[in-house]
């Protein structure tokens, strides 16, 4: 349970952290007196907020998660299944939908959470809530990729360039490979100097799929 209003270190927290905590503690309070549905819904709201804080989400995008969670848990779908995990792809649900540049491994990460159980669950969500998953953009992506690696804005308008100019290039291929790709070629023709295997490392994937993806959109280009 929440205590103390200080952080691991021991020191006091911001006057906005000490609130966050207050709250937390209010839906500690309230999960002992509720039903099981309503503590089921409590311990998943506090879970994906901490999880949409961790990860920048828009107040929007929680909302969204929080509304698809209760669908499904009023229709059984969350019976037998972990709340901790149903509650993370419930976020990761509505991440894909509105085209947001996080990962399944970016939130299994801040989550906690294995990879693999996540993305089962994640599935049974689409299954359930009758979900068609959007196909992602690389284009959303490249703007993270360039922050990661410290590069200009021009880098980022270029990188975007490229990949306009050669959309046929990204069928079949994943589309952070393809943004990781985009930036380190732009990079290239601006004169800055990073490596593949730095714009894999930004991307999260490896530096062996950049060079195809660097391939492929050179040979469409």
């Amino acid at each position: 349970e929440i205590g103390e209003f200080r952080d691991a270190y021991g020191r006091r927290v911001s006057a906005k952290g000490e609130a966050k905590a207050r709250k937390l503690r209010m839906w500690q309070k309230r999960v002992r007196m509720e039903n099981p549905r309503e503590r089921n819904l409590i311990q998943a709201t506090v879970a994906m907020t901490t999880l949409a804080e961790k990860l920048n989400l828009p107040r929007e995008a929680l909302e969204e998660a929080t509304v698809l969670y209760r669908k499904l848990l009023e229709n059984g779908s969350v019976r037998g299944r972990s709340i901790a995990y149903m509650a993370a792809a419930s976020i990761y649900a509505v991440v894909r939908r509105r085209g947001l540049p996080r990962t399944l491994d970016e939130l299994a990460k801040a989550s906690g959470l294995g990879r693999k159980d996540l993305a089962r669950c994640y599935r049974t969500i689409l299954k359930e809530a009758e979900i068609q998953p959007p196909v992602p953009n690389p284009r959303s992506y490249v703007p993270k990729v360039v922050s990661k690696l410290g590069l200009p804005l021009e880098v980022e308008v270029e990188a975007l360039k490229i990949l306009s100019e050669n959309s046929k290039s990204m069928v079949g291929r994943s589309p952070h490979v393809l943004a990781s790709a985009a930036v380190y070629l732009a990079a290239k023709r601006l004169n800055h100097t990073i490596t593949q295997k730095q714009a894999a490392d930004a991307a999260g994937v490896t530096e062996v799929s950049v060079r195809n993806g660097v391939k492929a959109i050179e040979e469409t280009s």
